[in-house]
């Protein structure tokens, strides 16, 4: 140590055996494993950084030629996987992340990904339980800070047992095994779904029902997320029909079919209630049910064929 000429005390910067000198820690930090630090951790630079990159990875991910389920699971697998890397380091607030979600939200409808009208939860509901499999940004954050710290919580290491008993992982005590999170979160998501009266109200009708086959569809990968869109949100009753814009949006005079202007224009009116679609489009998917049934039979009894059903 060197007193200068104004009488402070300076440090002479350590000097490496190439003869080089340590340089002094810039104010904008250092990286360290990824994660911005100076004197402490800069949560706000990591959080603009981590939420740009997240967002420029869904943005890439739309743009490919993925169908819809790849889509999504490239979403969870790439973007996502971004936010995950400083869950439990960065400290988020929830507003934050439903604003990254909310986003997300407005890239998948943007491009046709998701009906502005469809049901939130149900986007977030494991494809096997009926719904799209996205996991949002929120819920990944918790899963990782629950895990953190389930993990600190009942490990034997003495650092980590300081590191529990300075509470330095807020919420150590409280965190649950990783399964059970996992499980209360998509029951969670689940009930949200079905206790609405009209978005909820496909999924209260499937109760005791054959769910492995019903949404056997949705765990394929041959749909565009365009199509599954569309068809999620037929089942969710969020189709801007007659009837809906009358209850709902107050915009028309008359709920009726306009069509057949019989009984109220629902969707499930619309599918297979319509005395003036009956004899046309209820006949010709009839039809192609039943084609399809014999090119599938042919097959089973090695009859000759074609080589599409269709």
């Amino acid at each position: 140590r060197d007193i200068g000429v104004t009488g402070v005390q300076t440090c002479a910067l350590p000097i490496l055996p190439s003869g080089d000198k340590i340089k002094e820690v810039e104010e904008s930090g250092y990286k360290y494993l990824g994660i911005i630090e100076f004197d402490k951790i800069k949560d706000c630079a990591m959080k603009e950084i981590l939420r740009k990159e997240y967002l420029r990875r869904t943005k890439a991910v739309m743009k490919s030629r993925l169908h819809g389920r790849n889509k999504i699971i490239t979403i969870n697998t790439w973007a996502v996987s971004s936010m995950r890397y400083g869950a439990g380091i960065i400290k988020w607030n929830v507003a934050e992340l439903d604003e990254i979600d909310r986003k997300t939200r407005k890239i998948l409808t943007m491009n046709k990904e998701f009906h502005p009208k469809s049901d939130i939860d149900r986007l977030y509901v494991p494809r096997s339980k009926g719904g799209r499999g996205l996991i949002d940004c929120k819920n990944c954050v918790a899963t990782e800070e629950n895990n953190l710290g389930w993990y600190v919580k009942n490990h034997v290491e003495p650092l980590l047992v300081a590191v529990k008993e300075s509470n330095t992982i807020s919420g150590c005590e409280e965190s649950m095994k990783p399964e059970e999170f996992k499980s209360l979160k998509q029951n969670e998501r689940i009930n949200a779904w079905k206790n609405k009266a009209m978005h909820g109200q496909y999924l209260r009708e499937m109760d005791g029902k054959d769910i492995v086959n019903t949404y056997g569809w949705l765990q394929k990968s041959d749909l565009k997320g365009c199509t599954e869109a569309l068809i999620c949100s037929a089942q969710e009753q969020a189709l801007r029909t007659n009837y809906i814009k009358f209850r709902i949006d107050k915009t028309i005079d008359s709920p009726v079919c306009r069509m057949c202007g019989n009984k109220n224009e629902t969707v499930s009116h619309i599918v297979s209630e319509c005395s003036m679609l009956a004899q046309r489009e209820y006949k010709r998917r009839h039809d192609n049910v039943a084609r399809y049934v014999h090119w599938r039979l042919c097959e089973k009894y090695k009859l000759d064929r074609t080589n599409k059903w269709y």
